[in-house]
């Protein structure tokens, strides 16, 4: 299996911010979320520290149970894109779009 580059790893790592301040915004923790996604508390702590990477499947299971979508998520994680214009909501102002 080849080695994730520091952009790939950059990546995954900004993704994993915004699956914990998604949480965090909720009042969530780390045991409610894995349990509602099916997953466990450990395996959420990788991913939101960027350690492990994120199925597609899985993101959209996680986006749901935090009460967002998966673009909203990975939208703009390589700095090259940046969501339409939308009024501002809580997402907004917790990503800063």
């Amino acid at each position: 299996m080849k080695a994730r580059s520091q952009a790939e790893f950059d990546i995954d790592c900004a993704l994993g911010v915004r699956l914990r301040l998604a949480r965090q915004n909720l009042g969530m923790n780390m045991t409610e979320v894995g349990a509602a996604a099916g997953i466990s508390q450990q395996q959420l702590g990788q991913y939101e520290q960027g350690n492990d990477r994120v199925s597609v499947s899985r993101l959209y299971s996680l986006a749901s149970k935090l009460e967002t979508t998966a673009e909203r998520l990975i939208v703009g994680l390589d700095g090259r894109q940046r969501p339409q214009k939308a009024p501002l909501t809580r997402e907004s102002a917790l990503y800063g779009w």
